[in-house]
């Protein structure tokens, strides 16, 4: 027989299941911190970045402090440490003092030891199997009235009769963000029409309404993975930063129950230690690269946030999915050097397998055109400034179009499935023109710029004024249109004489 105190070498499976035992005892379900700052840790070590641990990062990644962390001023990691430690000593005492393998954090370091040993063959102390805590013995009730006993049975009677008509009748159920088993939360009870599915990774409390009017959903349909604080300030790129407050980190997955038919998959990015990086690793890149695979297809490879930005530490892709056999899209993180994380994850229905059409106007509000198509606020752009005027544009059925316009020296980045698409610009000069008391504000020859689209010129020495005159509208449209390596069509606006400007960008699918 074995004798107890024998060092051997946990599995990855083995650290999990022990894991998950901690956080679900009655020491660490009430203290989030702590348990946090475990399952944070201990992740760290399974994805094999021993060498990120470190206080800033702790701070930064656990406990959304700002990327100019002071541990001098600022004692959180050692105070969340100490605790921890002692927190976990009193557990290997009590709840699991007979198990085989323990999670030891030794004093003044951060990095977590996972410690086997080998126990007498005995079931009753076998943990090995054990998955959930031990349940908590039962609390002595006291007798209700006899009157309640049936009011309450009513009210219990009424629930059940709603939640049989809401599922019926409702073209959506949400299930709980929970672990619970993707089979079981891809076979999501009423869900037959098809709808936008929009989620933001890592939120827990409530709803969000964006800049553009949607609305994104608390995390829901993950398993693994532990939610985090996302960056709290950006270079360039987001217009909308509240897409990127929290995410989702670790290995972890998505089951995401749909009705058949296609759709675009639209994930979110802002990578986090982009600051942290820029003492010493150049802004972020090569920090972490991870794969993506959407129903057991890889999308991603070795992905890294900030070198497939390029510009900034935000970055959107898109992809053409189709849901599994069983319902559901699968998506799956998983590491090659570093943390797993997303932001965001968006589902859009597409009709007859075409992409989402991608229509911006270079204004603050949004626009539905003659036609009822409906042209988003500005979004993806780098650089630049927006302005507005008030004199109508002619040449066109839609003045307002062309309310707005982007300027200076800037560039669009917009995250399109793989495919060849037609892209169309509009402009206008609103700048450069006669007043009408008589007063020249230039006019041919003061505005000159180039546009070029992934490294390639679409307009070579642009001089809207000399082609239309002023507030008269204009457009060119390019075919045969691919995303570059990025999955983006890059446009860059550059000004050789005053400032580049455009007024609506429009990309449409060509099958």
């Amino acid at each position: 027989m074995a004798t107890r105190g024998i060092r051997i070498e946990p599995s990855v499976d083995q650290v999990k299941a022990e894991l998950n035992s901690i956080l679900h005892s009655s020491l660490f379900s009430h203290s989030i911190r702590q348990a946090k700052l475990l399952e944070y840790l201990c992740n760290k070590v399974l994805l094999g970045e021993r060498e990120h641990i470190k206080a800033a990062t702790i701070a930064v990644e656990v406990f959304g402090r700002p990327w100019n962390f002071d541990e001098s001023k600022d004692a959180i990691v050692r105070v969340e440490a100490h605790r921890l430690r002692k927190k976990l000593a009193r557990y290997y005492e009590t709840e699991g003092a007979k198990t085989n393998l323990r999670i030891v954090l030794a004093p003044g370091g951060y990095v977590p030891e996972f410690i086997g040993q080998d126990l007498p063959a005995n079931p009753e102390s076998d943990r090995s199997s054990e998955k959930l805590p031990p349940p908590r013995p039962a609390v002595p009730r006291k007798r209700r009235p006899r009157f309640l006993q049936v009011v309450l049975s009513g009210l219990v009677l009424a629930i059940l009769l709603a939640l049989v008509v809401d599922r019926r009748g409702s073209t959506f159920t949400r299930r709980p963000a929970s672990g619970a088993p993707a089979k079981d939360r891809a076979s999501v009870g009423g869900f037959t029409a098809s709808r936008e599915v929009r989620i933001l990774a890592g939120q827990t409390k409530s709803a969000y309404t964006d800049r553009f009017g949607r609305q994104w959903e608390p995390d829901q349909y993950f398993t693994g993975g532990i939610p985090e604080p996302g960056p709290k300030d950006f270079y360039g790129r987001p217009p909308d930063a509240g897409l990127f407050a929290t995410m989702r980190s670790g290995e972890f997955s998505y089951d995401v129950p749909l009705p058949p038919g296609g759709y675009e998959l639209h994930l979110y990015w802002a990578e986090p230690i982009f600051r942290l990086a820029n003492e010493s690793n150049g802004d972020g890149e090569n920090e972490r690269r991870f794969h993506v695979t959407v129903n057991g297809r890889r999308l991603l490879s070795s992905f890294d946030v900030v070198a497939d930005s390029g510009t900034s530490p935000v970055d959107i892709r898109a992809f053409r999915v189709t849901p599994d056999h069983d319902g559901a899209v699968h998506i799956r993180f998983t590491a090659a050097y570093g943390t797993p994380f997303v932001n965001g994850l968006e589902l859009v229905p597409t009709a007859d397998g075409r992409s989402v059409p991608v229509r911006i106007r270079a204004h603050e509000l949004s626009f539905t055109d003659h036609e009822g198509k409906l042209w988003s606020r500005d979004n993806y752009y780098v650089g630049g400034r927006m302005a507005t005027h008030k004199q109508s544009v002619s040449g066109t059925s839609d003045p307002e179009l062309f309310a707005g316009e982007r300027y200076g020296n800037f560039s669009y980045a917009i995250p399109v499935p793989d495919g060849k698409y037609a892209v169309t610009l509009y402009f206008a000069e609103t700048w450069f023109r006669v007043d009408s008391d008589g007063q020249d504000k230039g006019g041919e020859g003061d505005r000159i710029f180039d546009v070029y689209c992934n490294g390639s010129t679409f307009l070579k020495d642009l001089d809207v004024f000399a082609l239309m005159g002023s507030f008269r509208a204009m457009s060119r449209t390019f075919h045969g249109i691919r995303p570059n390596g990025q999955g983006k069509i890059l446009l860059t606006f550059a000004p050789s004489k005053n400032y580049a400007a455009v007024k609506a960008i429009e990309i449409v699918d060509e099958l």
